[in-house]
């Protein structure tokens, strides 16, 4: 099993996900862009990535569950690096005119693991720096 961070705080060893190692990251990152490809050959209009919900990119976003002291994690620029490598990497492997969007989830439910609102500003200051997503669900 894969985690985002190592420690999920589970109580048998045996079962303790390992922490994602940058070669598992840069595989997974591969994998959404080869997705979007084979979702656009099937003939769908666009693609949404999920980054809500406590899904694999909310860990990466979410401090409560991104406790990574590398380039995933920290800042809230490191800790995006994850969703912005995936829209390259989509936007690498599709046509130019296909949508791709995604869905954020602004809060975790938890006091420790939401955005703080300095956070959604820098977000939403950073966007000329991000690959461009075509269409933001929050």
């Amino acid at each position: 099993r894969l985690a985002v961070s190592a420690g999920d705080g589970s109580s048998d060893p045996e079962s303790e996900p390992r922490e994602m190692t940058d070669e598992d990251i840069e595989k997974i990152i591969d994998a959404f862009g080869r997705s979007a490809r084979r979702v656009e050959e099937a003939g769908f209009d666009g693609v949404q990535i999920h980054g809500a919900h406590g899904y694999l990119v909310t860990q990466f976003l979410s401090p409560r569950s991104n406790r990574r002291r590398d380039r995933w994690g920290g800042s809230l620029e490191n800790r995006m690096r994850f969703v912005v490598e995936v829209v390259r990497a989509i936007k690498r492997c599709v046509d130019d005119g296909f949508p791709v969007m995604i869905k954020l989830g602004c809060r975790d439910y938890l006091d420790d693991g939401k955005l703080t609102e300095d956070e959604l500003a820098q977000l939403r200051s950073q966007r000329h720096a991000r690959p461009a997503e075509d269409g933001t669900e929050i």
